[in-house]
């Protein structure tokens, strides 16, 4: 069936309609201005350290690329780690799974139709908090319309490209492992990477960057991170994207987002070819045994 995948989304799409009771406004009222203010507050800081790279001569354009850059492999890391998360929930722990697989409808579309609602799910979060970084961009730089487009796209390709890969390890891992056991496994380890993560970052002091007494040692800093730079990475395709979208060099950018988007196509080709193949075994696997790695405690008499 092709339009299978998008009725199996209607559902979700009619959920998603602003609800009509109270609590439920107010409560995204209150969240909304949360949200207002971290986004504000966000959009404040780049634009300050930005406008200050701007006043360093040499190196302040130097540092704005290279703080895109960091700013984008954060991204592209949390929405992985977010992205195997929601993977496993909508493809092998949702309740509605069991109803899905008994409807006239291909393993594929399922599949996809749960990988599009994963996707939405992991991504939308880090989109929201990732646009103050790319507006402050666009306005210190003096960019064009042309630049928002770009990068919106940019952002898209970067959210199905950490949703693929995630998806594929997913159905890679969900085949030896039980689904439930292995979503236990991520979030031990995604606590002890955001551990590292902190470690790491005060590790390499970045706040040196912006110390005008330590630019000698800025040039070893900055060729120490070209290995993030590695020209076959999704994200250095990313990052170019947008670094030529600032300097108005239409033409790299739109091929470093060409590269982005073809690299969509091909993981979702792999993922779909996999998930015909394995997927239901690893989802059979995740009914049959325990959905956790680690049997509660418990105490006699109790």
């Amino acid at each position: 069936m092709k339009n299978a995948a998008w009725t199996l989304l209607t559902p979700r799409l009619l959920s998603a309609r602003p609800g009509v009771q109270n609590n439920r406004r107010s409560r995204f009222f209150f969240f909304f201005v949360i949200g207002l203010i971290f986004w504000t507050g966000a959009f404040l800081i780049f634009y300050r350290v930005l406008t200050y790279f701007q006043s360093v001569q040499d190196f302040g354009d130097i540092l704005a690329m290279k703080l895109l850059s960091m700013m984008i492999i954060t991204f592209f890391t949390l929405l992985l780690f977010s992205s195997i998360i929601n993977s496993l929930s909508h493809l092998y722990l949702s309740r509605d799974l069991s109803l899905l697989h008994s409807l006239p409808v291909s393993m594929v579309d399922i599949f996809r139709s749960r990988w599009l609602i994963s996707a939405f799910d992991s991504s939308w979060m880090v989109v929201a908090f990732s646009l103050p970084v790319f507006l402050s961009y666009g306005l210190v730089y003096h960019s064009g319309i042309l630049y928002y487009l770009i990068t919106l796209a940019t952002i898209v390709c970067m959210c199905l490209i950490a949703s693929a890969i995630s998806s594929m390890v997913v159905l890679l891992g969900a085949a030896i492992l039980p689904a439930g056991k292995i979503r236990t496994l991520f979030v031990i380890l995604g606590v002890v990477l955001a551990v590292l993560l902190v470690v790491v970052l005060r590790m390499i002091q970045p706040e040196q960057l912006v110390n005008p007494d330590s630019f000698a040692s800025v040039v070893l800093y900055l060729n120490s991170m070209q290995a993030l730079s590695l020209p076959y990475l999704p994200t250095t395709w990313i990052t170019d994207a947008v670094r030529f979208a600032l300097k108005s060099e239409w033409g790299g950018s739109v091929l470093n987002l060409a590269l982005s988007a073809s690299c969509v196509l091909f993981l979702l080709f792999v993922n779909e070819t996999t998930a015909g193949a394995i997927y239901f075994r690893g989802f059979s696997r995740a009914q049959t045994t325990a959905k956790r790695l680690f049997k509660p405690v418990t105490f006699s008499g109790h």
